[in-house]
């Protein structure tokens, strides 16, 4: 009876864990997205990270490959 409600309370635990880690993660994606120019290329991209300067993917793995 005992392991029972060790278990029960194990699995409730874990699962509320989950739930607030899927929530935190949520947040930032409420936002709509904006359509809006990176500031190294001008290649037009959908920002969701709501930089002051958005910088598009290529851009970002260019300079994440020369350091």
């Amino acid at each position: 009876m005992t392991l029972d409600i060790i278990a029960f309370t194990l699995a409730a635990f874990y699962l509320a864990t989950a739930f607030v880690m899927l929530m935190v993660g949520l947040i930032d994606s409420m936002s709509p997205p904006l359509s809006t120019r990176c500031r190294r290329c001008s290649h037009w991209m959908t920002d969701l990270r709501r930089e002051p300067a958005p910088t598009c993917l290529r851009c970002r793995l260019h300079l994440w490959g020369q350091s």
